[in-house]
C-alpha cells in the first residue's frame, strides 16, 4: 500500500511518500519552504524595494504573509488585495481588481503596480457593492460592475 501524506504549515510543506512494501528509511521525503514563506519573501522584496503589493487568489495563507504584510505597511507603503475578482485590459497592462469587498474598482499598472483607475462609485449619501463582476469593454474605455446601492442614512 502506497500513502502520500503532506503537510503545509507555517513555515514548511512536508511530503511524504510511503511504500508498505519498502523499509520505512526508503519512503521519499520532501521538507520545502511553505507557499506562505515563499510569498512572505515576495513582499519583504517588495517592501525593500519601495514597491506597492497586490495580492489575488483565492486562498491566503497567514503567519509569515500576514506578518510581511503588516511589516510592508508600517512602512507606509501601499497594497491592494482582491478576492478574486480581476479583469486584465485588452491591451494586458492593467489589471482591473475589484476590493474592500467590493465596494472599489481599482485600476493597476501591471508592471509598476501604480493606481492608474479608480472611479467614485459612492455619491453622497449612496453606498455600491458590486456583486462580484466586473466587465471591461473590447476597446479598453469603459468599465462596468454589476451592483446594488443603499441609502447610508437609512442602514444601519
Amino acid at each position: 500500500m502506497r500513502i502520500l501524506a503532506v503537510d503545509v504549515g507555517t513555515g514548511t510543506q512536508d511530503i511524504l511518500l510511503f511504500d508498505s512494501e519498502q523499509p520505512v528509511e526508503n519512503a521519499l521525503q520532501l521538507i520545502m519552504p511553505s507557499p506562505t514563506q515563499i510569498a512572505a519573501g515576495r513582499i519583504r522584496r517588495a517592501t525593500a524595494a519601495r514597491r506597492p503589493v497586490l495580492l489575488t487568489g483565492v486562498i491566503a495563507g497567514g503567519g509569515p504573509c500576514h506578518w510581511a504584510l503588516e511589516d510592508h505597511l508600517r512602512a507606509g507603503l501601499p497594497a491592494y488585495a482582491t478576492p478574486g475578482t480581476v479583469v486584465m485590459s485588452p491591451d494586458h497592462n492593467t489589471a482591473y481588481v475589484l476590493a474592500n469587498r467590493f465596494r472599489e474598482v481599482y485600476g493597476l499598472n501591471i508592471d509598476s503596480c501604480e493606481l492608474v483607475f479608480s472611479p467614485r462609485q459612492n455619491h453622497d449619501n449612496l453606498r455600491v457593492i458590486s456583486y462580484g463582476t466586473i466587465a471591461i469593454s473590447p476597446d479598453g474605455r469603459n468599465t462596468s460592475t454589476t451592483t446594488s446601492t443603499r441609502n447610508a442614512k437609512m442602514s444601519r
